[in-house]
């Protein structure tokens, strides 16, 4: 699998600055999304808890609060990458369209193999159109693009595709350690 993402340039220089890497935990960012990013605002009850533990001061939200202990928080983290695409190379036809379902809401997506039979680029062609998913066919480096992924647009930000941006992000920190941090700027 192969995943093709834009960095968002403004958050990842905050990163750096600050040594933060990512944060993937799923309670934490739906916690986060309640929060605003101009303004003080409640911490909903149900994500208190997470103050002070997963959310640190000045990197991921300012924590106030009022005069009843009652927390209120500035959102400051916000999502490092964008994701494009995910390509997935499969040798078969049902392992392929599978693994692609997994992907529907957080990328375009393409199905990559190095050959079809013509019974399997039959039910290809159809359900990939039906699905709005790519199609490549031939070895890696020189396969041929039959049909073009859909343009992603979704319809919700949730709390799972900002984990998955997260962990496409710490994984780009971790092959760019050394040569990409803030003592090397």
């Amino acid at each position: 699998m192969t995943i093709t993402y834009a960095l968002v340039r403004d958050e990842h220089e905050r990163r750096l600055r600050s040594d933060f890497v990512s944060l993937t935990d799923e309670a934490s960012l739906a916690g986060l999304m309640e929060l605003p990013t101009d303004d003080l605002g409640p911490v909903p009850r149900r994500f208190r808890r997470m103050v002070g533990r997963t959310w640190i001061d000045d990197v991921v939200a300012v924590v106030v609060e009022d005069v009843d202990g009652t927390p209120w928080a500035t959102r400051l983290l916000a999502v490092p990458t964008r994701p494009v695409e995910v390509e997935i190379h499969a040798k078969r036809w049902r392992e392929g369209v599978n693994a692609a379902h997994h992907w529907n809401g957080f990328a375009s997506r393409v199905l990559q193999f190095d050959a079809l039979s013509d019974g399997e680029l039959a039910i290809a062609m159809t359900e990939v159109g039906y699905y709005g998913i790519g199609l490549k066919v031939g070895p890696a480096g020189a396969s041929r693009t039959l049909v073009g992924p859909s343009p992603f647009q979704p319809r919700l930000f949730t709390a799972a595709r900002w984990s998955f941006a997260e962990t496409v992000y710490d994984q780009f920190r971790q092959l760019t350690a050394g040569w990409l941090s803030p003592r090397s700027r």
